[in-house]
C-alpha cells in the first residue's frame, strides 16, 4: 500500500474501502459512466493517468493534441452531483463489502493520506465540518475525510489488496479481528448512513469511485453480481502481480 501511495500521494489511498450505493438511477449512471471510462483509461495507459487533472496548462495542450472541446470536452471520470432538494436523491452506506472498484471512502485502517492536505483538514473553512464530526453519534471522521480529500484533489481514491498470499494455494480464512460497532450499538448503520448523506450534502458531489489495483491489467475481471462493482480484482494475489511492484508494468515510477 506504501508504494501505491508514493507513486499516487496527491490522493488517499487504502485498502478498507467502501462503496456508497445510490438510490437514483441518473446518479447510478453517471457512477457506472465514470467507473467505465476510469477502466478504459487504465487500460490504454491513457494520458489522464499520468497528468493531473488540475494541471491545467497539460490538460489544454493535451486536448487541443486530441481535438476535444476545450471549454466542454470533459477528459476524467466526473465527480456525480448529488441534489437533495431539487430530487430527493439519497445515498446508502454500503457496509457488506470492500470494494476494489466504485469505492468512495476508506476506513481509517490501512488509510494513507499526505500530511500536506491536514492544513485543508484545519482550516476554519471547515470549522462547521469538524464540529460536525465531534457532535455526530458516529463520529464520522473517516467518510468526512474521504470526500473532503478527493474534492480538493479532484480525483477518487485508490485501493489496494487486504490480503497477499505467498503461492496460489487457496489462503487461510481471514481471521483478523474487526470491529463491531454495526452490531452492537442500536441503530449504528442507519446513523453511519444519515452521516454519509450529511456529508455529501455538504459537498454537493461524490467522487467518481475507485479504479482497482488491478486496473490496466488481464487481473481485472468484469464482476456481474449484485453489488454491480463493473469489476473486481483478485482477491488474494501473490506480489508478484501486483503492478505497481513489478517494474515496466502498469502504474510503476508514476509521480503524481
Amino acid at each position: 500500500g506504501f508504494e501505491l501511495w508514493k507513486f499516487n500521494s496527491d490522493v488517499q489511498v487504502g485498502s478498507m474501502a467502501r462503496n456508497i450505493r445510490f438510490s437514483s438511477n441518473r446518479m447510478n449512471t453517471l457512477q457506472n459512466e465514470a467507473t467505465d471510462l476510469a477502466s478504459k483509461f487504465h487500460h490504454e495507459n491513457a494520458w489522464q493517468t499520468h497528468i493531473h487533472p488540475y494541471d491545467t496548462e497539460n490538460v489544454v495542450a493535451m486536448k487541443a493534441k486530441h481535438n476535444i472541446d476545450p471549454v466542454h470536452g470533459s477528459v476524467y471520470p466526473k465527480f456525480t452531483p448529488i441534489c437533495n432538494k431539487q430530487s430527493g436523491d439519497v445515498v446508502e452506506y454500503n457496509y457488506f463489502v470492500f470494494p476494489d472498484y466504485k469505492a468512495h471512502m476508506v476506513l481509517p485502517s490501512g488509510s494513507i493520506v499526505h500530511r500536506n492536505f491536514l492544513c485543508f483538514v484545519w482550516h476554519p473553512v471547515f470549522e462547521e465540518l469538524r464540529q460536525f464530526i465531534l457532535d455526530h453519534p458516529t463520529h464520522p471522521d473517516d467518510m468526512t475525510m474521504s470526500t473532503l480529500v478527493s474534492h480538493l484533489s479532484g480525483k477518487p481514491l485508490r485501493t489496494f489488496p487486504r490480503n497477499v498470499q505467498e503461492s496460489e494455494e487457496k489462503p487461510a480464512e481471514d481471521k483478523v479481528p474487526r470491529r463491531k460497532l454495526l452490531w452492537q450499538q442500536k441503530n449504528w448503520g442507519n446513523m453511519r448512513e444519515e452521516a454519509i448523506n450529511s456529508v455529501l450534502g455538504y459537498f454537493g458531489s461524490v467522487n467518481p469511485g475507485s479504479v482497482g489495483w488491478c486496473a490496466g491489467t488481464d487481473i481485472e475481471v468484469s464482476d456481474k453480481s449484485k453489488g454491480n462493482m463493473r469489476f473486481k480484482c483478485k482477491e488474494y494475489p501473490t506480489m508478484d502481480i501486483i503492478p505497481w511492484l513489478q517494474e515496466g508494468q502498469h502504474g510503476y515510477d508514476e509521480c503524481h
